[in-house]
């Protein structure tokens, strides 16, 4: 027996309901002619699908503190490797600024890494709870699998943009010889070790 979400058949689609016939609850599939019968269950699956989307999108619900926390984290690391270059140039930008406040503003970029990790992982964590359930459900090949589909793709873009413009010669952006070339360093970034191959070798350009 089918009957809709709240218990009822949409007078619309009772035949009954013409002749004016008292209608009797649960109601039967069978009552129904063919064509009311698939606009039954069709008024069955969208208010199904309506009552899942408006679930889905409650789980969706925005955080504000993680957003800020968010905001602040990509400032600092922003802000730490902005104030490296503009002091490499010797620009004075920070002049006339109380050292404290030049301090708090541009040099919290371990900070801004640490909350990225934060932020990160509840994230995740969340999100993996709500696709499958407790942790120990977790689907481990389809997790990495939907991490690969998420992060790859813009990261192989940033990768052939840095090497079209190392190609082009431009002077910020070429990956020297003694740090191993262009083609180490794809490795690097592909296996995730730049920081070691820095450490052994010199840095890489700041894109990297």
């Amino acid at each position: 027996m089918l009957v809709t979400p709240r218990g009822r058949v949409p007078r619309a689609l009772d035949p009954r309901a013409r002749t004016g016939a008292r209608v009797k609850f649960p109601v039967h599939l069978a009552t129904f002619s063919a064509q009311g019968k698939y606009a039954l269950l069709f008024h069955m699956g969208l208010s199904s699908s309506v009552a899942r989307s408006a679930s889905a999108s409650q789980h969706r619900a925005r955080i504000d503190g993680v957003d800020l926390l968010r905001g602040l984290a990509i400032w600092f690391v922003l802000m730490n490797h902005v104030n490296m270059r503009l002091l490499l140039a010797k620009i004075p930008y920070l002049q006339g600024l109380p050292a404290q406040l030049a301090s708090s503003l541009v040099w919290n970029g371990q900070y801004g890494v640490q909350m990225f990790f934060a932020v990160s992982g509840f994230l995740i964590t969340s999100t993996s709870m709500r696709r499958w359930g407790p942790l120990a459900q977790v689907r481990i090949g389809e997790f990495y699998a939907l991490r690969v589909a998420r992060i790859a793709p813009l990261f192989l873009l940033l990768l052939a943009i840095l090497s079209l413009l190392h190609a082009a010669g431009l002077k910020d952006f070429i990956v020297s010889a003694s740090s191993g070339g262009l083609g180490r360093a794809w490795l690097a970034a592909l296996t995730f070790h730049i920081n070691l191959l820095e450490a052994r070798r010199g840095y890489l350009p700041g894109s990297w």
